[in-house]
């Protein structure tokens, strides 16, 4: 039987996150962050298969001095927990799911419970992370297909459903080729680039700062600067700061009375069309809908 392990708040309580057993040796972590960073409990001396999967936001890790990210919809394969000591969110938000299976507790086959997945974990991790490590699969409609209502399900229906997709998860894998999966890696530098260009925007959000300009002060080509950024934060920069501007707006409105027009212009908006349609375009609703119902 499936049992809920618990759910942990982190410092501001902007991280939840919830442990399910499916199986004997292997759980299931859901992940809801908004924040930039939490801290992952250690696990060394550990053999264990690590699988996780982004539905929303982008997850930063660290391997042989390079820079790996996970965005919507990819999936990483590791033999050991990339994601150990810090983990950093770009974004500011994170949801995703982790199966760890212990290969010393896990079932050595899973056809113990069906026949016909005759699913080895030890010959899978051997397959995808025997010659790295981890192996990274982008964005893929099978995958997609597989978690697809994880986070919808009933309560009530979860031991079944996260049982049944966890199967169809490792049948899946056993099927396709490790070669056709690629992680892209990132320098120290370029993510160090990204990421100050990335907080001197955030705290500048009232001001409106050119590309020419950013680049300028960081002395470093456009060209440079956006290819850094993009890597780093899976978007232009101009998306960025439009996000993170309509995110705090967010918090302005829902927790003031400060009248939507002053908000706009608390983020260089000077026409509250123009700021309707970008928050719309983000948080998906209009800035008096999202006030009056309070949308969290």
């Amino acid at each position: 039987m499936m049992s809920l392990a618990g759910n942990v708040n982190n410092e501001d309580s902007s991280a939840i996150i919830s442990y399910y057993k499916v199986f004997q040796g292997i759980e299931l972590i859901c992940y809801d962050m908004k924040q930039r960073q939490y801290t992952e409990p250690e696990t060394k001396g550990l053999r264990h298969l690590y699988i996780d999967y982004c539905f929303d936001g982008r997850v930063e890790y660290k391997d042989s001095g390079k820079f790996h990210y996970l965005s919507h919809g990819d999936l990483a394969l590791s033999q050991r927990d990339i994601f150990e000591g810090s983990r950093y969110y770009p974004l500011g938000h994170f949801k995703g799911i982790r199966i760890k299976l212990d290969l010393n507790l896990a079932p050595k086959d899973l056809s113990v419970f069906f026949e016909d997945i005759n699913v080895k974990p030890e010959e899978l991790c051997n397959k995808f992370c025997k010659e790295k490590g981890f192996c990274v699969i982008r964005e893929n409609q099978g995958v997609k297909n597989i978690f697809a209502g994880y986070r919808n399900v009933p309560k009530d229906m979860r031991d079944g459903f996260f049982r049944l997709k966890l199967l169809e998860l490792m049948l899946f894998l056993d099927n396709i080729e490790p070669q056709k999966t690629v992680a892209e890696a990132n320098s120290i530098g370029r993510v160090r680039l990204a990421k100050d260009a990335g907080a001197y925007m955030s705290e500048r959000m009232d001001q409106k700062i050119t590309v020419n300009e950013l680049a300028s002060h960081f002395h470093v080509s456009q060209t440079q600067l956006k290819n850094c950024f993009k890597a780093v934060y899976g978007m232009s920069i101009h998306a960025y700061i439009r996000e993170q501007k309509m995110k705090a707006a967010a918090v302005m409105l829902k927790e003031t009375d400060i009248p939507v027009l002053e908000i706009a212009g608390k983020y260089g908006f000077d026409n509250g069309s123009k700021f309707a349609k970008a928050f719309k375009d983000v948080i998906g609703t209009t800035p008096k809908a999202y006030r009056a119902n309070k949308i969290v």
